[in-house]
């Protein structure tokens, strides 16, 4: 597994808050926050070389009747929501692989 901070440029630090928040709602058995009715059971951070596209933080949770399901997060620090954007367009192409 890759350490957020030497696997790209533009914010680790933030990687690691979001990875963070995830693993203290999964201690505290919250429900995972864009899983709704999911609680949590494994955090990951770099999930390339599991295959996840959207690979900075994935979380991993069940509902109440065991169905399984995982949620891909592409952390960036800024992002114009606009086709000339290269970041974004690079995120976009990142989603329609996930």
């Amino acid at each position: 597994m890759a350490s957020p901070a030497s696997t790209g440029p533009a914010g680790p630090h933030f990687e690691g808050q979001v990875g963070a928040y995830y693993l203290l709602a999964m201690l505290a058995g919250a429900e995972a926050l864009g899983l709704p009715r999911f609680g949590i059971s494994r955090v990951r951070l770099q999930g390339a070389p599991e295959g996840y596209s959207l690979d900075d933080v994935v979380v991993y949770g069940q509902d109440s009747q065991g169905i399984p399901a995982s949620l891909e997060i592409q952390v960036k620090r800024s992002i114009d929501f606009s086709p000339s954007d290269e970041v974004f367009a690079a995120v976009m192409v990142q989603v329609a692989e996930a």
